[in-house]
Parts: structure tokens; C-alpha cells; sequence
């Protein structure tokens, strides 16, 4: 670290650019959502498989160390809380979801994802539409839901699956979904995924394709009267489909088609080089579409399953008949040389009693299409990449490749072809296309624990009779780890649960990821999760209480704020680059946000950087943190003793559970992020209350009507009750045109930052006079250091670093700050 550095500091509109993130780029571009860290040599020359020019649109290289992903702390993925979805008729899957920072964070250039066997309990079961819940097992979920979303491209992840290769339990997965499903918020999936389809069937052929007026929320049935209300297009069907980009299956087993499905006389026969084409060895990766409506359960010409009835999944009888044409194993167009069909999923029925999902959405059958490939050899022990290329329209692709080799393609021919819907071969109608997505998509980084793909039995678990064995899948109870008695009761030599005694001697196991990056056609990016021909912003806002995670205050997602974090060194702030340590406070460089400023600014927190600066309170907090705010500890050193604000509690949603995940202390800490704002007294301004409260001119305060501790609903409600005043003066009638949906810049800034603004903006044009904003000056004390230290040695000083943080015209100032 050098005894002293320069900061060039470019202003304008409020936004500062340090000179080490405006030379950070090199080849790549420079964009909020293209991470500097991106090598050159990943943007240089990039085209897809038909020789398009690519663009880098998104990056993330994971570099900066401390990273963590709890809700308001990174601008580009949310862990969330909660549960998965059970989707099959046996399907057991064990995991609760936390967002505590030792299950996703970065360390050595990767990001590291950790599944453990801690429970995660869900405890208030009179919470509407949450029962009591507890799980066995603890792993994160990563979504980039509703900050970064794209339509067609190429994504690339970088991914080593660590160790336990050969453990069956712990399934690693990188998935798209569209935007207007969010995964683990089951109201939002009804009737909405996986759907893909934009046909309104006649009467005759309802049944065929699943009743869309009836199953798919948002159909090509419905016009203007309906979608005007949520800014949807009229008569354009809409869904969530979901592609499996990789998913990873360890274990140790190799199926024997032959031996397992044909020998008991459950399937046909097939010929040697179908057998080797379908016997993956454990472990393998899936590729995987899964849309809807799927054939229906009961059509004659759909393939042999077990939720079915049938005794086992089979291969179909006739491809070109009974399933997707072109997806036979053989077929060398479709799949990779060391890749094939998929039979043990073609999509396990979404009914009322094997889900929470609610009428009239059940028994939706959709279809998954999917291959089956073996992994590297290496895949468990070093970096490779997977990818998948995606075009929309009729002569659009989904492409699925390993280190650049194609594992799986799906032609979008083979999805938009009508087929005949037959019952007890009687034609009941058409079954007419479906379509590779179109959806604004976002990325899903998970981990699963289940006893699916133990032994290539998707929907049948490992037998345990609870009637003669504990049967609970949970490492903490020892009686549940032996059960010497098979399905029937009858006695075994073998450890029935044996799978659960490996699982649990083989966790905690961890996922690292180098780098995830998406690019796109040159000359036709989409990069947004709200696109005006797929629009979403407006159904999401209008079921609002659907997305919204508990514990989340209110919000679909937490403003990230910048800074406020307590820290010992400029290191625990990013630093130099990001931000410095001031008085036991991370203070971010422009550019950088976070509370530890580990993560540039992007989605609203650019958008909004101006508002933030103004606010007076109203960061997140932990109220558990006794130095919150300036609360009092780091402050008494410099500020006069007393603290410059507190944190006070964020109210909920009423309803909402309380999730908590057990710890390694043995105690349960509840989950979900913050549970505070700051509230500044009369010596602090600043979103945190950091600053020391300027006197001339003095910060513009909230009126006493304005209660910070609101959720995101009621401040949304308050900004709609103040601007539609009859009595507003002009600044305030500009104000609210600013944070206006959809239209004003500043639309889709924090609630509460936007109820402050415009409560303060009359008081801005008075005492800010033009340009508002307005140069505002802020002082941030050093500490105390010797006059000799400043130049080499020597006896007593302090530095004062001024920053001016907005500006109505370009200014550069250039300080020399010293250590």
C-alpha cells in the first residue's frame, strides 16, 4: 500500500467516478452490469455458433473477497429464504434456504456456496400461507431476480462442483427462469410456471392444451380490458419456463436400462447402442427445458411414467409419436457423442395434493425435456465451463454445451409443431405449439439436498418403513441413520438408509463458481427484466404481497445503501478502490455501494445515487448491532459522545413466518437480512447518519408524518397520499413526477427514499437553491496523525478529506489523501 494517493474525482448529476473504475475496462465494456474484473480476452472476438458478434452484457468474476448476498447487501444477487417447491408424487426434497454469509460468499476469486446438515425451520405457523416447517439441511439460493435480466444470448458459468463426487444427495444447479415467477414464492408460480405458449385453443381443443383461459394467468385469450390494468400487451400469452443450464448429480451408481427397465418386462426392448446412449454413470450433469402446457397425463402417445401409474419411466415407443421428434438418443443433431435422452423426467404433474399451489392451477402437466450427459472427470476437482446459447423465434435454439463441446440441442421446431390429443384412441383434439421462451429470464445459482436421482428414481425415494424405523431425514436424529427392515416390514441385512449415513458424513460440501457472464448479438442486446414487448414491472407490482420475502419489510427487493457497515481497516471496506474506513465506518468511493462498498453500484442503486445522498436516516441496520448507525461506540471517538442515530425496528408484513436457521454455536438465528433503519439525531445526516450534520446550509428533514419504520407498502402508500394533493407547490410536483411509475428516473428508488424526497422538496428548492441538487459539502474527520507521518514524520495533525458529492456542472477535484 502506498504512503499516499491521488483521487481524481469527475462529478456531474450527482454521480462520482473514481479514475480506478473509469481504467478498470480494458477490452470489455464499460457498463453497470460488466464487471471490471472481466479479462479482455473474454470480450475479445466473442460470436456465437452461427458467427454473430457477441457483446458482453453481464459479469460478475467474483473477485472482491467479504461478499455476502442477504437481501440489500449486492446489486446483482439476492439470497433468499425458504423452501422449495415439491413438484413430484414421491419427490422428497430436505432443504430449507438460508441467507447467512458463511452459505454464500466470495473468498479467493471464487464464490463459494456451502450446503450444511443445520436445520432451518420456518416457526410461526399462523403466518397465512406458511405452515410450520423444519428441514434437515441448510444451502443458499442466488437469484438475479428483478435486477438483471436478458432475452436471448449466451451464458457462460465457470463452476467447480468440490468434493463429494461420488455422494448422492447434493445436487448443484444454474437455471434460468422468467421474471414473473420468482422461485420459492409459490404465488407467483401459479398459473405462471412453466408456461410458454401464446395460443387461445378453441372450445373443442381446451383439454388439449391444458385450459390456457383457465391454468395460465396471463393467455393469448385475454385482451386490453385485462392486461391495460398491469401494462401487459392484450393477447399475448405469458409464463415463467425454466431452463436447467446445468445440473449436477453426484453419486455412484450406473443405471442398467436393460437389466432394470426391460428384464422385469416394464419397458421394451432396445437395441445396444440406445442402451449405451441412456446409461450415464453417476455423476452426471442434466440440461433441461421445462415448459407448459406438456401433453396431458392422460393422452395415449405420452411415454410410460411412474407418476402415471406406470411401474417404471420408459424410453418412448415411437419418438416421432409419443414424445418430442428429434430427441430419440441416437440422434446425433440433438445430442452430444457422450450424451443422451433423459427418460427419467419428462415432467412430473403440478397437482393439488403434491404441492401448495391452489386452484385452478393444479394438475398442470408439463413437459420436461432433457439430456443426460457424463460429467469431466475433473468436474468435482477443477474449473469448467458450462454454457447455453439461446434464440427465440421459429428458428430459434436452445444449445447446451461443456467446455465448448455441445452436450444437447433443442430446435425450436420440434416444440411449435400440433400434435392429435388422443384418450383410449379416440382424438379429443390438437395439442398446438409451444415455444422456446421469449421471457425476460433471470439466473438462479442453487443447491439442492434430496433423495431424487439417488438411484435414477426421480419420483420414488429410498424405501423406509415407518412403521419399523425413524424415517426422518435428518443427520441430528441418529435413530433415523439404520433401518434394517425393507418397504414391507419385512427384515434386510442391508442399512435401508445408508444413502442418508453418506450424505451426512459427507457435508458440509462446497460449490465454487470463477465467474458467470452473459453476452448477447451485437447488434440486438436485451438486457432487462422488463422489456416493453414482454413487459413484467406491472403484474409484479400490482401482487406485490405475492414476491415479497418475509422478513423483507415490505419490499420486493432492499435498496442497496451505501455504506454504514463498522469496520477495523480500509480492508474490511473493499479497500482503497471501494471505499475507506472513517471513524470505525465503511465509506464508499463513488461507484461502490454496499455496506461494506465490496460491490459497484447498478440497477437502482445508480439510478438512485442522487436521492440516497440526501436522505437524513433511513439505511438498513441490524438492531442487534449496538454500534448501528453511529449508535455510539465508533462515533464517542470523534463526534461528541452521544452517536449520531440508532437503529429502530422495520415492520413486516403482517402474516409473514419467522425463518431461522440453527447455528454452528447451536442456537437458531433468524434469517432474512436487516431488521432495521436508522434514525438520525440532531448530529447526523446521511442515509446511515455517518455524517456529521451540516449547519450551512442544513439537510432538509422529514416531516414528522413520515414514519421510518413503514414497510415498503405504506411508503408506497404515503408517496401516493402526498402527491395526489390538490395543495402541492411546484418543486413538489416535480419531485413526484420523478419518482412516478413508470416514467420518472427515480421510480424504482427505495420507498422510503422516496417519500423523503418528495416530503423534502420544497425545502430542497429553498434552501438548496438551482441547480437542485446542488453542491453540498462533506466532511468526514480523520484520525488524529502526526505532522511528521504527513510528511514522512513528525508530530500532531489531522487530514480533513472534503468531497464534493453533487454538482450542477462537471467539476474535478484532485486531493492528496495520506496514511
Amino acid at each position: 500500500r502506498s504512503c499516499c494517493r491521488v483521487v481524481m474525482m469527475l462529478a456531474k448529476t450527482g454521480l462520482l467516478l473514481t479514475l480506478n473504475v473509469l481504467m478498470a475496462h480494458g477490452a470489455c465494456p464499460t457498463s453497470e452490469w460488466v464487471d471490471p474484473a472481466t479479462p479482455a480476452s473474454a470480450c475479445d472476438g466473442k460470436v456465437d455458433t452461427q458467427g454473430n458478434a457477441l457483446t458482453l452484457v453481464f459479469s460478475d468474476e467474483f473477485a472482491t473477497p467479504g461478499r455476502h448476498f442477504a437481501d440489500g447487501h449486492d446489486t446483482k444477487w439476492t439470497a433468499v429464504t425458504g423452501f422449495p417447491i415439491k413438484m413430484g408424487s414421491q419427490l422428497e426434497v430436505f432443504h430449507g434456504y438460508t441467507d447467512l454469509p458463511d452459505y454464500a460468499y466470495t473468498e479467493g476469486g471464487v464464490l463459494k456456496l456451502r450446503a450444511t446438515s443445520a436445520r432451518t425451520r420456518q416457526s410461526d405457523a399462523t403466518a397465512t400461507g406458511y405452515p410450520a416447517e423444519v428441514t434437515g439441511f441448510s444451502v443458499p439460493q442466488l437469484q438475479s431476480w428483478n435486477k438483471f435480466c436478458f432475452t436471448q444470448g449466451v451464458v457462460e458459468v465457470s463452476a467447480k462442483f468440490g468434493t463429494a463426487a461420488n455422494v448422492a444427495g447434493v445436487q448443484r444447479l444454474f437455471s434460468l427462469y422468467g421474471n414473473l415467477a420468482r422461485v420459492t414464492q409459490t404465488k407467483t408460480m401459479q398459473g405462471i410456471w412453466p408456461w410458454s405458449y401464446s395460443n387461445c385453443p378453441s372450445t373443442a381443443d381446451l383439454s388439449a392444451n391444458q385450459d390456457p383461459a383457465t391454468k395460465q394467468r396471463i393467455s393469448a385469450c385475454q385482451g386490453a380490458s385485462f392486461t391495460a390494468t398491469y401494462g401487459l400487451n392484450p393477447n399475448q400469452g405469458r409464463g415463467a419456463p425454466q431452463i436447467d443450464i446445468i445440473q449436477a448429480v453426484p453419486g455412484s451408481s450406473t443405471e442398467n436400462y436393460e437389466q432394470r427397465r426391460v428384464a422385469p418386462f416394464y419397458c421394451l426392448s432396445e437395441n445396444s447402442a440406445t442402451y449405451n446412449a441412456v446409461n450415464k454413470p453417476q455423476p452426471y450433469e442434466l440440461n433441461t427445458l421445462t415448459l407448459a402446457p406438456g401433453m396431458p397425463t392422460d393422452n395415449d402417445f405420452r411415454p410410460q411414467e411412474r407418476h402415471a401409474g406406470d411401474p417404471s419411466n420408459c424410453l418412448p415407443k415411437q419418438w416421432a409419436r409419443d414424445w418430442y421428434n428429434g430427441l430419440a438418443p441416437l440422434n446425433s443433431g440433438n445430442y452430444g457423442s457422450n450424451s443422451g435422452a433423459d427418460y427419467n423426467n419428462y415432467g412430473r404433474v403440478f397437482n393439488a395434493t403434491l404441492n401448495p399451489l391452489s386452484a385452478p392451477y393444479t394438475n398442470l402437466q408439463p413437459d420436461t425435456l432433457s439430456a443426460i450427459t457424463s460429467l469431466p472427470a475433473t468436474a468435482f476437482s477443477a474449473q469448467h465451463v458450462y454454457s447455453l446459447e439461446w434464440v427465440t423465434g421459429s428458428s430459434g435454439y436452445l444449445k447446451y454445451s461443456t467446455d465448448g463441446v455441445r452436450t444437447f440441442n433443442i430446435p425450436a421446431s420440434i416444440l411449435t409443431a400440433s400434435n392429435p390429443y388422443t384418450v383410449s384412441n379416440t382424438v379429443q383434439g390438437t395439442m398446438y405449439g409451444r415455444q422456446i421462451p421469449t421471457e425476460p429470464m433471470y439466473m438462479v445459482m442453487d443447491m439442492s439436498v434430496n433423495s431424487a436421482l439417488i438411484d435414477y428414481n426421480i419420483d420414488q425415494v429410498p424405501s423406509c418403513n415407518s412403521a419399523k424405523c425413524s424415517c426422518s431425514n435428518d443427520c441430528s436424529d441418529t435413530a433415523s441413520l439404520s433401518c434394517f427392515f425393507n418397504a414391507s416390514g419385512s427384515p434386510t441385512s442391508a442399512n435401508q438408509r445408508q444413502w442418508l449415513v453418506d450424505l451426512c458424513a459427507a457435508l458440509p460440501v462446497t460449490w465454487e463458481i470463477d465467474y458467470v457472464r452473459v453476452y448477447q448479438k451485437t447488434a440486438a442486446p436485451s438486457a432487462t427484466c422488463s422489456p416493453s414487448d414482454f413487459p413484467t414491472e406491472g403484474w409484479i407490482r400490482a401482487n406485490q404481497n405475492d414476491y415479497m420475502q418475509p422478513g423483507a419489510a415490505g419490499n420486493l427487493l432492499r435498496y442497496v445503501f451505501s455504506g454504514g457497515s463498522d469496520c477495523s481497516s480500509d480492508n474490511d471496506c473493499g479497500t482503497l478502490t471501494n471505499g475507506d474506513c472513517k471513524n470505525g465506518y465503511c465509506v464508499c468511493n463513488d461507484g461502490f455501494t454496499g455496506p461494506k462498498c465490496l460491490i459497484r453500484r447498478a440497477g437502482p442503486s445508480l439510478a438512485c445515487a442522487v436521492p440516497e445522498s440526501y436522505m437524513v436516516g433511513g439505511a438498513w441496520c441490524n438492531m442487534s448491532v449496538p454500534t448501528a448507525c453511529t449508535s455510539a461506540t465508533a462515533s464517542s471517538i470523534f463526534l461528541g459522545g452521544d452517536g449520531h442515530g440508532k437503529c429502530v425496528a422495520a415492520q413486516d408484513i403482517a402474516g409473514m413466518p419467522i425463518r431461522e436457521t440453527l447455528t454452528a454455536a447451536g442456537t437458531y438465528t433468524r434469517i432474512g437480512s436487516f431488521n432495521g433503519r436508522c434514525q438520525c439525531t440532531d448530529k447526523g445526516e446521511g442515509a446511515s447518519c455517518m455524517t456529521v450534520r451540516n449547519s450551512n446550509p442544513p439537510p432538509c428533514l422529514a416531516p414528522s408524518s413520515l414514519d421510518y419504520t413503514a414497510t415498503g407498502v405504506a411508503l408506497q402508500a404515503y408517496v401516493t397520499n402526498f402527491c395526489t394533493s390538490t395543495s402541492l407547490t411546484t418543486a413538489e410536483t416535480s419531485a413526484c413526477n420523478e419518482v412516478s411509475y413508470p416514467a420518472g428516473k427515480y421510480a424504482y428508488c427505495d420507498p422510503l427514499m422516496n417519500a423523503y424526497w418528495v416530503s423534502t422538496a420544497q425545502c430542497r428548492s429553498t434552501n438548496l437553491p438551482s441547480p437542485d441538487p446542488s453542491p453540498r459539502v462533506i466532511i468526514y474527520p480523520s484520525p488524529i496523525i502526526s505532522s511528521s507521518a504527513m510528511a514522512g514524520g513528525g508530530a500532531g495533525g489531522r487530514i480533513v478529506r472534503i468531497i464534493v458529492s453533487v454538482v450542477g456542472s462537471i467539476t474535478i477535484l484532485g486531493l492528496l489523501h495520506s496514511f
